[in-house]
């Protein structure tokens, strides 16, 4: 099975998460909220970054893809 795999960067610090996959991006989206503090979410930018073949173990690198700010996101969800 295929499954994106994403990381979050943290623009403050200059570093990348550790990588996770998810089922979509919406579902990266709530796992990154639920992940970041909301008083500094201006400060986390979420990417996809390539696609886990959990069958045999290949990653596939992609270009990494903004996906969404955890701020923008946060608004979204409260409007």
């Amino acid at each position: 099975m295929k499954k994106p795999l994403y990381a979050i960067l943290d623009i403050i610090a200059g570093f990348y998460s550790p990588v996770f996959t998810a089922e979509n991006d919406a579902h990266a989206i709530r796992m990154m909220l639920e992940s970041v503090n909301p008083a500094h979410a201006r400060d986390y930018v979420l990417f996809r970054l390539a696609t886990y073949n959990s069958d045999n173990g290949e990653i596939t690198p992609n270009e990494p893809r903004r996906i969404a700010n955890a701020h923008e996101a946060l608004k979204d969800i409260q409007s």
